[in-house]
């Protein structure tokens, strides 16, 4: 197609301006027709309708123009700099030369192209004031070719990054999403809540000992400002109640006499 044209396409384009009927033609006599063409020979000496004069005409003439192209050396794709990644250069490329027919392709980079810039161009720039090349003279050489794959690899494997990094914040989301729906579900279908919210109290005042009670010296737990805390968090608590009660006593008995007093002030509340 591209050393031509579709000449299908282009018999219909052209029997569609000559207000031809092409539902008149029968799909099997077209298909005929094309192999015939393929094999070299003329379908008009079988099919005498308008639709196969004009669809020979069109094969004979993509015909001549693919073969004047490939005579001239196919095509030739000319790129005005090089892209990050390497597949969409060979992508560029591959599109000379498709399915053997001849083709080339060449590019043209500059040292302030934005991919030299950000690698490699600064060390090249210095090599030509080296050589005492002039800012104008093109530079054709493996080593530029080469340094030219290393920053683009380098780009490559940023972007592979950000790519990696972005999929992670998503699974991190989607569990904030199931967690969320999750919690959504169980609000709209159990007849209480009640379970789910001492639950959460209890986690929250788990969370508020260890923060305060995390010195591995007894000495050092901050008692009075983890009492404060639980002050903030739970409204009802006792009259009498102060740091000193959890003086010499274990982390784990500190944390169950916490989560009591929480779950105490809210089955008051409840009632």
């Amino acid at each position: 197609i591209l050393l031509g044209g579709n000449a299908e396409g282009l018999a219909r384009e052209q029997l569609r301006k000559e207000q031809f009927d092409l539902s008149t033609i029968r799909q099997s006599e077209w298909n005929r027709a094309v192999d015939m063409l393929k094999r070299g020979q003329d379908p008009t000496t079988i099919y005498s309708d308008r639709w196969a004069q004009v669809l020979t005409e069109q094969w004979r003439a993509v015909e001549r123009d693919r073969e004047l192209v490939r005579q001239l050396g196919g095509l030739h794709v000319i790129g005005t700099e090089r892209h990050e990644a390497r597949r969409i250069d060979n992508q560029l490329r591959g599109r000379a030369g498709r399915l053997g027919d001849p083709g080339s392709s060449r590019f043209y980079l500059s040292l302030e192209d934005e991919l030299m810039r950000k690698f490699g161009g600064e060390r090249i720039a210095g090599i030509m004031a080296r050589l005492g090349v002039e800012d104008d003279v093109p530079i054709e050489a493996g080593l530029v070719n080469k340094a030219i794959e290393n920053a683009q690899t380098k780009v490559e494997g940023y972007n592979f990054d950000i790519r990696k990094h972005v999929l992670r914040y998503d699974e991190v989301v989607n569990e904030q999403r199931n967690r969320i729906y999750e919690q959504r579900r169980r609000i709209l279908t159990e007849p209480s809540l009640r379970l789910t919210i001492e639950d959460m109290i209890a986690n929250e005042v788990r969370e508020m000992v260890a923060q305060y009670t995390a010195a591995d010296l007894e000495d050092e737990w901050e008692l009075e400002e983890l009492a404060q805390a639980l002050r903030a968090l739970v409204h009802h608590l006792p009259p009498d109640f102060s740091p000193a009660r959890w003086e010499n006593k274990k982390r784990s008995e500190i944390e169950a006499d916490a989560i009591a007093l929480a779950l105490q002030a809210y089955e008051a509340k409840e009632k």
